[in-house]
């Protein structure tokens, strides 16, 4: 997949829920079947199927290995990380201004909602966590590697902490050919006042 293909893909999965959502949970379980798939979303497995096919084709989804058990095929699926790893995050933003009010609508909305479940996945492994777990997170969160920040800013504040991120965004997608495991996950929302004039 080429870079202009994989920043094409890329926004178009953005607005799309359902493959923003297989993204998002793929980050975080290895593989998962369909079904499984299935079971995290919500989306009924035929209608998962196709998207899923198609995700593969586009190159967002490896071609999925295939496991023989009592005379059933089951098909595991996992994120190709090499076409992740291929997003420049500016080129991504000026594919996403470029386009129309209504594709930047779905998109908002489409990351909000796979937000939703990112962190609820998260939450889930929180409360599961064994002794072991719950030590590895204690001693993150000591060593200043969990941050966890909500503020209500005012506009001049909101547009500042803006630009200052865009600044760090910029350093991290000159870095995005780097190599090593895509193991952790930073996130950055800023949401300005939309319903309000």
């Amino acid at each position: 997949m080429s870079k202009r293909d994989v920043h094409d893909v890329i926004v178009a999965a953005f607005a799309n829920p359902t493959k923003l959502a297989i993204i998002t949970v793929l980050s975080k379980h290895e593989e998962l079947t369909v079904t499984q798939l299935s079971k995290y979303l919500g989306v009924s497995r035929p209608n998962l199927y196709l998207t899923v096919k198609e995700m593969v084709k586009d190159g967002l989804l490896q071609k999925p290995r295939v496991r023989v058990r009592h005379n059933f095929l089951e098909k595991f699926y996992r994120l190709n990380k090499q076409a992740i790893r291929e997003i420049d995050p500016a080129e991504q933003q000026k594919r996403l201004y470029s386009s129309t009010p209504e594709n930047q609508t779905a998109v908002i909305k489409s990351m909000l909602e796979s937000m939703s479940l990112f962190f609820k996945l998260h939450a889930e492994e929180v409360t599961r966590a064994d002794e072991t777990t719950l030590n590895r997170i204690a001693k993150a969160v000591r060593a200043n590697q969990v941050m966890i920040h909500y503020s209500l800013v005012s506009a001049d504040t909101y547009s500042e902490a803006l630009g200052k991120i865009r600044e760090i965004i910029k350093k991290t997608g000159e870095k995005s050919g780097e190599k090593g495991e895509l193991n952790n996950t930073l996130i950055i929302l800023g949401i300005p006042t939309i319903g309000k004039s």
